[in-house]
This record gives structure tokens, C-alpha cells and sequence, in this order.
């Protein structure tokens, strides 16, 4: 494909067939990207999460289990499918000890305080 040159030192190539070969791209980089819908969602629900009594226990609960800097470095999501169910585990006894949100939910069958404490 033939190039056609500019005498212009900042204007892009054009191929010969016309329209310029960056124009498009160009154009995109020059307009604001619009964020979705569903980002600005996830993003609200984050700020939301971050400032619950929920997620406080998380971040205990990595720190006490000290995957704490792993996390403040790469992210909940570096975590391992173990490490995660760690935390969680913390948070769920944490949450019975201290009579939180799942103090009175069922677990496994014949659990003190489950479906199955009257039988």
C-alpha cells in the first residue's frame, strides 16, 4: 500500500485511498469517554461496601489471618479461592461471637442457634 506523505510534521499518514489511516482513533481519543451504567453501579456499590461494619470485619480478618499487605498491594482479588474462604470464615464466626447480622442464621444441621436448635 502507497503512503502519502504530509508536509506537516504532526499529521498522520494517509494511505493512498484517502481518509486519513488515524483518523478514527484520533477522533475516538478526542471525546470524553461516557461510563456506563453498570460501572458507575459497581463503582457506587463499592463506596457503599467499603463503609460497612461488614467490610471492616473483612479487612480485620486479613489482617489477622496477615494477608493484609497482599491485599492493600494487589487487591481482593489476588487472593486465592483458600485464602478468601479464610476471611470469610473469620467474618462469619466474628459476626456470630459479637451477635452481628448472622447470629441467628442457620448452618449446618444441628448447629447451636440454626433451624434445627429446637429439635
Amino acid at each position: 500500500m502507497e503512503q502519502v506523505y504530509s508536509d506537516a510534521p504532526d499529521a498522520p499518514l494517509e494511505d493512498a485511498r484517502g481518509g486519513g489511516a488515524g483518523k478514527a482513533a484520533a477522533d475516538a481519543a478526542a471525546r470524553p469517554r461516557r461510563e456506563s451504567g453498570r460501572s458507575r453501579q459497581r463503582r457506587q456499590r463499592r463506596a457503599e461496601s467499603e463503609a460497612s461494619p461488614a467490610y471492616a470485619l473483612k479487612v480485620e480478618g486479613a489482617k489477622a489471618l496477615g494477608l493484609w499487605a497482599k491485599v492493600q498491594a494487589e487487591g481482593w482479588g489476588a487472593l486465592s479461592a483458600a485464602d478468601s474462604g479464610r476471611v470469610g470464615g473469620y467474618v462469619t464466626r466474628m459476626q456470630r461471637l459479637r451477635g452481628g447480622p448472622a447470629a441467628g442464621r442457620g448452618g449446618a444441621a444441628g448447629a447451636p442457634g440454626g433451624t434445627n436448635a429446637g429439635r
